[in-house]
C-alpha cells in the first residue's frame, strides 16, 4: 500500500506513511475509537521503521510480538501455590469469583512430595462474573498450584478484582 500511495498518487514518503498509518488505523475499527487512535500511532511507528531500515522484516516481527503480546502476557494474571504441611492428607475447596462481564479461568496442577506432576484441570466454567469451585484431598506434603488467567485476552482488566480462596478443612 504504502508504494501505491508513492508511485501511483506521487506523495512524499512522509505523506505515505501518515496515510498509511490513517488506513491501518481505520482498518481497526472493531477495537473502537482508542483502538483506531493506539493502530494509527503503531501504524506511524512502523512506517516510521520501514523508512529507516528500509525493509518491511522489523515492522513484522514487531506487530508479530504486539499481536501475541496479549495472548501470552497479559492473559495470565496470576499463579500461586498451596503446600499441605499440616503432616497429614486434608480436604481442600477452591473458590474463584470472576468480577462481572470478565471470565477468569482456574488451573490446577498437583506436585506430589515424590516430585510427580499431575495435572487436575480446571474448575467448572460458570461464565463472566461466575463462581468457579473445585474440591479434592491433598497429601500431606504435596502442593497445589494455580493459574488464573482471563479465558480471552479480553477478559483481562487491572481495576476489576477477582476474589480467590482456598479452605482447607
Amino acid at each position: 500500500m504504502y508504494q501505491i500511495i508513492i508511485s501511483d498518487f506521487h506523495f512524499q514518503p512522509e505523506w505515505s506513511d501518515i496515510i498509511t498509518a490513517l488506513i491501518f488505523g481505520l482498518s481497526h475499527f472493531m477495537k473502537g475509537f482508542k483502538g483506531i487512535i493506539n493502530s494509527l500511532l503503531f501504524g506511524l511507528i512502523m512506517g516510521y521503521l520501514f523508512s529507516v531500515t528500509g525493509s518491511l522484516v522489523v515492522p513484522i516481527i514487531i506487530h508479530i510480538l504486539y499481536d501475541l503480546k496479549p495472548i501470552y502476557i497479559s492473559r495470565i494474571i496470576n499463579r500461586t501455590s498451596y503446600t499441605n504441611d499440616t503432616g497429614s492428607q486434608i480436604m481442600y475447596k477452591l473458590y474463584l469469583q470472576s468480577p462481572p462481564g470478565l471470565n477468569y479461568d482456574l488451573n490446577i496442577v498437583l506436585k506430589l512430595p515424590t516430585g510427580q506432576i499431575l495435572p487436575l484441570g480446571s474448575a467448572s466454567d460458570y461464565g463472566p462474573g461466575g463462581l468457579e469451585q473445585m474440591q479434592g484431598s491433598l497429601s500431606a506434603g504435596s502442593t497445589l498450584y494455580f493459574l488464573i488467567r482471563g479465558q480471552k485476552s479480553s477478559d483481562h482488566s487491572a481495576t476489576a478484582l477477582y476474589n480467590f480462596s482456598i479452605a482447607p478443612y
